[in-house]
């Protein structure tokens, strides 16, 4: 039935592999053939642990939200802009050195400037327009004024981002201030 399928496979040994049988065959000894399989197994397994924590691992990029303020009472209202800033997770010294003028950008260098007309999405949604501030920050200025204490997700995707930048988290979320209510001034008066 198989063969009908998939047709016939065939599979040689590698030379490991042989060697080790005829191993065990010159030495029918079960317990030093378990052990000597054991050992040669464990040894393989750290020595490719040790060999994948020696690669070198991508840099991930983490955002932080400055989110926006209590908008300005004036004549004519203007929004407060959402703050986007992307900075590389360095983890260890040797990074750190490596990057100490910062990390390479995050921005595809085209959209620098422009005004980008897809790519994230802002849940609930907010009539506005975003673009790239610089090569590390992401700015949304807003059409309206942003609703009192509303949560907001931010979801990134990776055609607006240079080709080898990974983001540490997929939705980043935000809050807008609450609506407060307090008193200036209190005067008692008496009409005389």
């Amino acid at each position: 039935m198989f063969a009908r399928l998939f047709g016939r496979i065939s599979w040689s040994a590698p030379p490991w592999l042989i060697a080790v049988l005829a191993l065990r065959q010159r030495h029918p000894n079960g317990f030093r053939f378990a052990l000597l399989a054991v050992l040669l197994f464990t040894g393989a397994a750290i020595a490719g642990y040790l060999y994948y924590q020696s690669l070198p691992k991508p840099l991930a990029y983490h955002a932080s939200i400055t989110a926006p303020g209590v908008t300005a009472l004036a004549e004519e209202l203007q929004p407060a802009s959402l703050h986007v800033a992307f900075a590389a997770e360095l983890d260890t010294a040797e990074l750190q050195a490596r990057f100490q003028q910062g990390a390479p950008g995050v921005a595809r260098l085209e959209l620098i400037g422009q005004e980008l007309p897809a790519g994230i999405r802002l849940e609930p949604a907010l009539p506005g327009t975003w673009s790239w501030h610089d090569e590390n920050t992401l700015l949304f200025k807003p059409a309206r004024d942003w609703p009192a204490g509303q949560t907001y997700r931010l979801r990134f995707e990776p055609a607006i981002f240079s080709r080898d930048v990974r983001l540490s988290q997929k939705s980043y979320a935000f809050d807008t201030p609450a609506f407060e209510v307090g008193i200036k001034q209190f005067e008692f008066y008496q009409d005389p």
